[in-house]
C-alpha cells in the first residue's frame, strides 16, 4: 500500500507489512518518538528520535522489521525514554532480539520476501488475512522450531470446525488454504536456515484433513433464464443493473468484470484486455466485445467514466465491493437460485449443448478459451488472443441469444 493511504497510528501489522518502497528512503511516524524507515529495496527498520543532554535531536536504531515487530519497537522506545529520564547521557545499543524466533516473525519475513511482494495485491492480502485472522492469534507467539506436528494437526482440525459467521458452515476450505500457506512458511525457513527449523511438520498433513467437497454454484436453468433476464431489468440502481447484465453476457468470473478498469477496454478495437494479475490462471485474456456488451459499457461509461474502475467503491477491500451485486440478486428473488458466478455455468452449458440447424456445434476448445479455462494439450506459449475470431462469433451469438429471450417476451 502507498504511505498516503495510512489512516491510523500506531501502525497496524497489516500496514507495516504492506507499505510499498519508494525511489528514496522515507520514514513514517508510528507513535511518540518512534519511526518506521522504509528503504527503496523494501527493507524496513525502526528508529527512535530523541534529544540528547545538549538538546540536539538524534536518531537511535531499534532493529529491523519483522524481527522487531511494531509492539516490540513500542516497548523498546518506552524503555529508552525511561533511560534518558533517569539521566543517561547516551543511549546504549539495542540488543538484537532473536531474529525469526516465533512463527509470526518467520511468517512476516516470508511475507516480505520479493517473491511474495511481487504478487498482486489481492493475493498478498489473502495470505496476510489468513495469517492474521486464523493463525497468529493462537500460533503466532510460539517458537517455530518447537511446534510439533501433533500440535499443528489438532489446531487445524479445530480450525476446520470453526463456523463461518455468515453461513454457519465450517470453514473447511479456508483452513486447508491456511495449512498450505503455513507449509510454505516452513519451507522458507528450511531454505533460509532460520530459527533452527530442521523439518516441516506440516508436510503431508493435508492427508489427515477433511477434504472440501466442491459444489456447483447456483444458477438458473435455461427454462428460467428468460424470467431471470427480465427480473434483472427491474434492478433500480442503474450501475448495479449494468454490472449484472455484463456478467450475464460476458461469462467471465465476477471479479474479472466487477474489478475491471476503463484502461483495459478499447472501444475502437472492440476488445477488453484483462491483465494476467487479474485472471485466476495468471494469464492475460482478451475478450471480444459483442454489440450488446459494447452498448452496456458505453452506458456505464457515461455514469462511471470519471473513475479508474468500471464500478467505483468506497470499500477498502474490492471483494466487499461485490456485495451490492449479490444483494441485488437476492432482492429480486434469487437468494438460493442464482449467484454472480452462476452466469458462467449458464453460458458454458448453453454453448456446449448448442447445435445449429446444420447439426454443427461450437468448437469445445474455443469455448474453453472463451471461459479462460486452462486447455489441456495446448503446446507452446500461451496466446492471449487465441481463437479471437471464433470467440468473437461465439460472444456475439450468445448476446444475440440472450436478447432473443427478452425480445420474444416483448412480442
Amino acid at each position: 500500500m502507498k504511505r498516503t493511504a495510512i489512516k491510523k497510528r500506531p501502525l497496524s501489522d497489516t500496514v507495516i507489512a504492506n507499505l510499498e518502497p519508494e525511489i528514496k528512503e522515507y520514514n513514517e511516524v508510528d507513535s511518540k518518538g518512534l519511526y518506521l524507515f522504509v528503504k527503496p529495496t523494501g527493507a524496513k527498520s525502526w528508529k527512535m528520535r530523541y534529544k540528547d543532554n545538549k538538546g540536539k535531536w538524534r536518531w537511535h536504531g531499534l532493529g529491523a522489521y519483522p524481527a522487531v515487530t511494531g509492539a516490540m519497537a513500542r516497548k523498546l522506545v518506552q524503555e529508552k525514554f525511561a533511560e534518558l529520564a533517569h539521566g543517561l547521557e547516551e543511549l546504549t545499543a539495542t540488543p538484537a532480539p532473536p531474529a525469526t524466533q516465533t512463527f509470526k516473525s518467520v511468517a512476516l519475513e516470508w511475507y516480505n520476501e520479493p517473491a511474495i511482494q511481487k504478487l498482486d495485491d489481492g493475493t498478498k492480502l489473502k495470505y496476510l488475512s489468513l495469517l492474521e485472522k486464523h493463525i497468529f492469534p493462537t500460533m503466532g507467539k510460539k517458537a517455530i522450531n518447537e511446534i510439533s506436528r501433533q500440535t499443528w494437526l489438532s489446531f487445524f482440525k479445530k480450525l476446520q470446525e470453526t463456523p463461518n459467521p455468515q453461513t454457519g458452515k465450517p470453514i473447511i476450505e479456508t483452513a486447508n488454504r491456511a495449512l498450505q500457506v503455513c507449509s510454505r512458511i516452513y519451507r522458507f525457513a528450511l531454505t533460509q536456515e532460520l530459527a533452527g527449523v530442521q523439518f516441516n511438520p506440516l508436510e503431508h498433513l493435508h492427508e489427515r484433513m477433511i477434504k472440501h467437497k466442491p459444489t456447483q454454484l447456483a444458477h438458473a436453468s435455461e427454462q428460467d433464464l428468460q424470467k431471470l433476464l427480465l427480473d434483472i431489468q427491474t434492478i433500480p440502481s442503474e450501475i448495479t443493473r449494468l454490472g449484472i447484465q455484463l456478467l450475464s453476457h460476458l461469462f467471465l468470473r465476477p471479479n474479472e468484470v466487477l474489478d475491471g478498469k476503463w484502461a483495459e477496454i478499447d472501444f475502437d478495437k472492440g476488445i477488453w484486455e484483462i491483465p494476467a494479475h487479474r485472471m485466476k490462471k495468471r494469464r492475460p485474456h482478451v475478450v471480444p466485445l459483442s454489440k450488446q456488451v459494447t452498448a452496456l459499457l458505453q452506458q456505464l461509461h457515461s455514469l462511471t467514466g470519471y473513475d479508474t474502475y468500471l464500478f467505483p467503491s468506497r470499500a477498502k477491500n474490492r471483494k466487499n465491493a461485490h456485495q451490492r451485486f449479490r444483494m441485488a440478486l437476492h432482492r429480486i428473488g434469487y437468494h438460493d437460485t442464482q449467484t454472480l458466478h452462476g452466469f458462467r455455468h449458464i453460458a458454458s452449458t448453453k454453448l456446449n449443448n448448442h447445435t445449429d440447424k446444420n447439426g454443427m456445434k461450437f468448437d469445445g476448445r474455443v469455448i474453453e478459451f472463451a471461459l479462460a479455462h486452462k486447455v489441456q494439450g495446448i503446446a507452446g506459449v500461451y496466446n492471449k488472443a487465441e481463437y479471437l475470431h471464433d470467440r468473437k462469433i461465439i460472444n456475439q451469438w450468445y448476446s444475440d441469444f440472450l436478447d432473443s429471450l427478452i425480445q420474444t417476451n416483448d412480442d
